[in-house]
């Protein structure tokens, strides 16, 4: 019963210190630095790590930053706007990856567009049962 209840002590204040940490403000002001470098930035003001894949994030892009007591979040928004990618906050981490291409697809994930068409031979008769394939 002991156990218990210190590890619910414990949850307790892992969930506070991440609130804590996500809370800080940011201040960034600077001209041609990386990605990296804006990252590591926000890491030493909240103490959040990053985690990305090098595929999905060019960490070497310059970029000229004037963050200001900015949540997390927002500087997040700010560094990675026009990077194609998204980013989720979790425990004391941000997590970016790729963005997901947004697409129409209806719900059987078909091109919500419709395709009409006529497959025909050589002599311009219908071939039937000829199945169209899109890639």
């Amino acid at each position: 019963m002991k156990t218990a209840r210190f590890l619910l002590l414990l949850l307790a204040l892992s969930v506070q210190i991440t609130a804590f940490s996500q809370q800080k403000k940011i201040s960034i002001v600077q001209n041609n630095i990386t990605i990296k470098q804006a990252l590591d930035a926000i890491k030493a003001q909240s103490g959040i790590s990053n985690w990305f894949d090098a595929n999905d994030l060019d960490a070497k892009h310059l970029i000229s930053v004037n963050i200001k007591e900015k949540s997390v979040e927002e500087a997040l928004q700010i560094i990675l706007k026009g990077m194609n990618v998204r980013f989720e906050i979790k425990d004391n981490h941000v997590i970016i990856s790729k963005s997901e291409q947004k697409s129409s697809t209806n719900s059987e994930g078909n091109n919500s567009l419709p395709l009409k068409g006529k497959v025909t031979d050589e002599k311009g008769l219908p071939i039937i049962g000829a199945t169209i394939q899109i890639k």
